[in-house]
């Protein structure tokens, strides 16, 4: 039976139970906080949505884009936010790009917001790179970086020496984890190399998580592989946009509700089986 009450409460013994468990859930939850925020690396005319910001370092292809540094939105409220994103290239050419197939992690994170329709790319006779630096992050706080890029020509798809991958490195953070996707070539934490001559198929894209830094800044680096390939030493493509989200660090301190049920919900469990009656007493 569920009917009896305790004295001076008015509730079933099973329903305080149930109270003091579910408020336990929900002390246990992590706190929402931060934004998300994308930028398309090539330009507006490429078609991203809303809140999207512009930011690039291909300025030579003209078409009034070439704004190379600002502050990044919040992609759901359309604010600014306090970091700013700043864009830096050498040695690179425009070249189409392709969205990734459906269903691919690429796809999932980009589709309908970062319009992948074009990259920056490589050149032929020389090194080259794309980077992006953030400025003004929030020492307390967590970030996840992702990007990709994908030129969609299955013939430099596979690790030979016709093929194009690109190594991406992230410079200047204190605490990081690669989240890539399969198909990522980790050479180290920090380093990882990426087909981005055929990225269609596997849609595969690069992902730092847990990313903190106390001096509030760090850098991701897109490049040519060089010599150690896989693929040509210098032929691949950078960055075509990425997302940045910041969300409070976890921490192994109690959260209020949760002292507060340890210090009432907790005896009242105790209380309930000592009485001599169990839930369905």
């Amino acid at each position: 039976m569920f009917n009896r009450t305790t004295r001076g409460f008015g509730l079933a013994r099973s329903e305080i139970v149930f109270v003091c468990l579910a408020a336990l859930i929900w002390a246990s939850q992590p706190a929402i906080a931060g934004f998300t925020a994308y930028n398309d690396c090539v330009g507006p005319s490429s078609g991203s949505a809303a809140n999207v910001t512009h930011y690039s370092g291909y300025l030579g292809g003209g078409g009034g884009f070439e704004t190379p540094s600002g502050l990044l939105k919040d992609f759901t409220t359309g604010l600014f936010t306090s970091v700013t994103a700043s864009l830096t290239a050498s040695n690179v050419a425009g070249s189409i790009g392709v969205m990734p197939s459906a269903g691919t992690d690429a796809y999932n994170i980009f589709n309908g917001i970062v319009n992948l329709g074009s990259s920056a790319s490589y050149n032929a006779n020389s090194n080259w790179f794309y980077e992006v630096v953030f400025t003004g992050l929030d020492p307390t706080k967590s970030y996840e970086f992702v990007t990709t890029a994908n030129r969609n020509s299955s013939s430099y798809n596979g690790s030979g020496s016709g093929s194009r991958w690109t190594k991406f490195s992230i410079i200047g953070a204190d605490t990081y984890t690669n989240e890539s996707s399969t198909g990522v070539t980790e050479v180290s934490s920090d380093v990882l190399k990426m087909n981005t001559g055929y990225n269609t198929v596997l849609g595969a894209i690069i992902q730092w998580t847990g990313i903190t830094a106390a001096d509030g800044s760090f850098k991701v680096r897109s490049e040519n592989v060089g010599a150690g390939g896989p693929g040509d030493a210098f032929k691949s493509y950078g960055l075509q946009g990425f997302r940045l989200v910041e969300s409070d660090v976890p921490t192994v301190i109690p959260a209020p509700g949760s002292v507060l049920l340890a210090v009432i919900g907790l005896p009242m469990l105790t209380w309930v089986r000592r009485s001599g009656r169990g839930i369905g007493a």
